[in-house]
C-alpha cells in the first residue's frame, strides 16, 4: 500500500498559536486555499481508500480537495472517518497558548512521561498507541490478516522507559531517516489517503520508525498544514507464505517528506 499521509488545511488556532485539540476547529481562508491548491495538484490522482479524522477541521479540508479530484464521484459513501486519528485529546489546554503547553514538555523526554493535569487528557504515547491500531488495521486490509505488529496495551508503555534511556543526540530522526529510504519499486500499490493532525501525524511517523527498528524519536516531526508525506508499506516477496507476517517482513519506503509542492502554484 501507498500511504498518502497529510494534515488539514490552517486553522484559526494555528494563525493565533493556542491549543485545539479535539475541538472541531475553523480553517482560515488561506487553509482553504491550500487545501485546493492540495486537491489541483493531486486531481488525477485515484485514492483506493481514503480515511479522515472525525474532527471538523480534517472533514473541511477533505472536502475540498475531493472537489478537486476527477475521481470525486467514485468517493461517496466511500470515506472512513475514524477518531483513532484525532488529535490528541488535551481537554485542560484547551484554548490556552501553545507556549503554555510546551513549557509542560521542555524536557524532551517528558513527551512519553508526561502527567495530564486534566483527566480526559491524553499523553503522546496514547495518540502513539491509537494510531498504532490504526496502522496494524490497514496492513491487516491491504496487505496481510496474518501480519502481527507485536505492540499491545502493556508493552507500548515499555516505551516510556526506553525513551528515557535515549540520549538526544543518539536519536535517529525521520529528517535523516527520509535520506535512507529504498529506491522507489514498481509494485503497482493500494493508495490510501490519511487526513489528520500535526499530532496524530507525528506519532504515525514514529510509529513506522520504531516499527522499521529505529529509535522512537523524542522530538516529534511538525508537519506543514497539506504537508503530504508519502510512504510505501509492502511485504518482501520471499514471506508472502509465512504463517505470521511482522516488521521484519515489510518494506518502509519513504517517497515524499513533509512535502509542500503543491502550495507553489497558483490556482
Amino acid at each position: 500500500m501507498e500511504l498518502y499521509i497529510t494534515r488539514h488545511g490552517q486553522t484559526k488556532a494555528n494563525v493565533e498559536k493556542y491549543m485545539q485539540g479535539q475541538t472541531p476547529g475553523e480553517l482560515t481562508q488561506e487553509g482553504c486555499e491550500q487545501a485546493k491548491k492540495f486537491g489541483v495538484y493531486y486531481k488525477d490522482t485515484k485514492f483506493d481508500e481514503i480515511y479522515c479524522s472525525d474532527l471538523l477541521r480534517a472533514k473541511k479540508t477533505l472536502d475540498i480537495i475531493l472537489d478537486e479530484n476527477l475521481h470525486k464521484e467514485e468517493y461517496k459513501n466511500n470515506i472512513i472517518y475514524t477518531d483513532k486519528i484525532r488529535e490528541i485529546n488535551c481537554k485542560s489546554m484547551e484554548h490556552k497558548p501553545c507556549s503554555e503547553y510546551v513549557k509542560l514538555r521542555s524536557s524532551p523526554l517528558e513527551r512519553y512521561r508526561f502527567n495530564s493535569s486534566g483527566p480526559q487528557d491524553e499523553t503522546d504515547i496514547d495518540i502513539f498507541y491509537r494510531t498504532s491500531i490504526f496502522l496494524d488495521d490497514l496492513i491487516h486490509k491491504n496487505i496481510s490478516n496474518k501480519y502481527s505488529s507485536g505492540i499491545n496495551k502493556d508493552n507500548v508503555y515499555q516505551l516510556n522507559e526506553e525513551a528515557n534511556k535515549i540520549k538526544s543526540d543518539d536519536v535517529i530522526t525521520l529528517w535523516k531517516e527520509k535520506k535512507l529510504s529504498a529506491n522507489d519499486n514498481n509494485k503497482e500499490l493500494k493508495k490510501i489517503l490519511v487526513l489528520c493532525h500535526g499530532g496524530a501525524i507525528a506519532e504515525i511517523l514514529n510509529n513506522i520508525l520504531y516499527r522499521m527498528k529505529k529509535n522512537v524519536t523524542i522530538r516529534r516531526v511538525v508537519s506543514q498544514n497539506t504537508g503530504l508525506f508519502v510512504i510505501q508499506v509492502y511485504l518482501k516477496d520471499k514471506c508472502a507464505e509465512k504463517e505470521i507476517i511482522n516488521d521484519n517482513d515489510l518494506i518502509f519506503n519513504f517517497k515524499l517528506f513533509n512535502d509542500i509542492t503543491h502550495l507553489n502554484n497558483n490556482v
